[in-house]
């Protein structure tokens, strides 16, 4: 690759290129900044480009307030909860944060865990069980998802 091309933000998601991000990073890196999809997201690879922005004032997480944002990019996106800045995000974060707290989510495992069976179960054809789910070589396995940091609890599976 020469320093003219840049790679696609796609290609963080290669499988090709998840074992070694780093060079597809670098080269983001090194063409940052840059515009894509048609200006609506600007990426910034550099650490004092990102610095320079998150401390200039006339930058906002809010489209429609952002100078640094083209006039005809300000009012495309449709007014957002996470794009608002203090003290409007700030009120609204309080708001919603006790719905989200760690152990409330923990909480909704099992019946998430139920939807996915049964969305699961809907889309496999009617002469398999779910018994002969973790036992047919055509089912594709459940990924195993690690422990959260600091829990205690072990590693599940649901096959």
């Amino acid at each position: 690759m020469t320093t003219t091309e840049r790679p696609a933000l796609a290609d963080l998601a290669d499988p090709a290129v998840l074992p070694d991000p780093y060079p597809v990073l670098a080269a983001l890196r090194d063409a940052s900044p840059f515009a894509v999809a048609d200006g609506a997201l600007v990426v910034v690879g550099r650490h004092e480009d990102c610095s320079r922005i998150l401390r200039d004032p006339r930058a906002s997480s809010e489209r429609n307030r952002s100078l640094l944002a083209p006039p005809e990019m300000r009012a495309q996106r449709a007014p957002s909860f996470l794009s608002l800045d203090p003290p409007d995000h700030t009120r609204l974060r309080r708001l919603v944060a006790k719905a989200f707290a760690p152990r409330v989510i923990a909480g909704l495992e099992p019946r998430i865990r139920q939807l996915c069976d049964d969305l699961l179960d809907a889309g496999r054809p009617a002469w398999r069980t779910r018994s002969s789910r973790s036992s047919s070589p055509l089912t594709p396995r459940r990924p195993q998802w690690p422990s959260r940091p600091g829990s205690s609890s072990p590693t599940t599976s649901v096959s």
